[in-house]
């Protein structure tokens, strides 16, 4: 049964994307007759938003909700900050239809297909390690606030192993301070569940997407107190739900 989960899993993800890759080739190449880099940039994340929803809802098992949409204000630009358990967040982050751009590993450009799609889209490439690669991060994700576009941010960095809320790094709330923006949780529960450790095939999953008030840096507070405080957010929600989870399973 695994194996033929693998399958079914990868012959369809790629599947889509071929064929939704195929779209923002148009975009590109056939359709960008009198079109800013922008309006470009804004209809190839429109494809990636039908992408990352299209994945979910066509993979066996996996099922998604949203919450607290009507947070969401798509009028003006902010810095989203979501916790980070898989690498299917982005494609959870995707079904909010919301123009974003963010943060990724620098390898993931250099996959095939999906790495030039992301480089239309104008997403914003990140070398670990590298502290004049997050400089540059920095600063092109703060081009992208001042047209109009919100950035995502993963504040832990990295997946975590076990389900449990990581340290946040200061880097997102740094730019909305900078930029004069909010910070706005995205609280993702159940992503972790999506694929096994392996990643070569998936779980039975159900996905909730929870849209948390937008919060602003506080006039006395420090960029680390208001990172911290987002973090305390974060992790009083997740043991809520986890909670009512276990009382109602």
């Amino acid at each position: 049964m695994r194996v033929i989960r693998a399958i079914y899993f990868w012959v369809n993800f790629w599947t889509y994307t071929f064929l939704l890759f195929f779209k923002v080739l148009w975009i590109r190449f056939a359709d960008q007759r009198g079109k800013s880099p922008l309006s470009l940039s804004i209809a190839c994340h429109e494809v990636a938003c039908r992408w990352g929803k299209g994945v979910i809802r066509s993979t066996k098992g996996w099922s998604f909700e949203i919450k607290g949409e009507e947070n969401l204000d798509r009028t003006k630009p902010t810095v989203y900050v979501a916790n980070h358990q898989s690498s299917v967040d982005i494609c959870a982050l995707y079904t909010l239809n919301v123009q974003f751009r963010w943060l990724s590993k620098a390898e993931v450009f250099r996959i095939p297909i999906i790495g030039h799609a992301m480089r239309w889209a104008g997403y914003v490439g990140i070398a670990r390690g590298s502290l004049a690669s997050h400089k540059n991060a920095l600063f092109k994700s703060a081009e992208w606030i001042q047209n109009g576009i919100s950035m995502v941010y993963f504040p832990e960095g990295s997946r975590s192993a076990d389900g449990s809320l990581g340290e946040f790094k200061s880097g997102a709330f740094r730019l909305a301070e900078q930029e004069s923006v909010s910070v706005q949780p995205i609280v993702l529960q159940g992503t972790g569940d999506m694929m096994a450790k392996d990643a070569l095939s998936t779980n039975p999953a159900h996905v909730t997407i929870e849209v948390l008030p937008r919060e602003f840096k506080r006039e006395e507070e420090s960029v680390e107190e208001f990172t911290l405080r987002v973090r305390d957010i974060f992790s009083k929600h997740l043991t809520g739900m986890k909670q009512k989870k276990t009382a109602h399973p």
